[in-house]
């Protein structure tokens, strides 16, 4: 009995530290990371404001947004580089 319990308990442990182990998947060793996923191409929320003509560089960082929005004068665009 107490050796069924101490290989059920040993099955135990070695299942929870191979299930943990740490997985290094950096192959990456030059540093350029390339962000795979979704991406905003554009956006408008609540009160009208768009943005759009959002654009990335070649490791996903936010490079440039243009922001469209409507006040009393009118709409008023403007281009942000980031």
């Amino acid at each position: 009995m107490k050796k069924k319990v101490l290989l059920g308990l040993l099955v135990c442990v070695v299942g929870l530290f191979s299930a943990c182990s740490s997985d290094n998947n950096d192959d990456n060793k030059g540093g350029n990371t390339i962000v795979t996923g979704e991406k905003i191409i554009g956006f408008t929320d609540n009160h009208g404001t768009v943005i759009s003509n959002i654009q990335y560089d070649k490791q996903g960082r936010l490079v440039s947004v243009t922001l469209e929005t409507n006040s009393d004068e009118g709409k008023e665009k403007k281009h942000y580089y980031l």
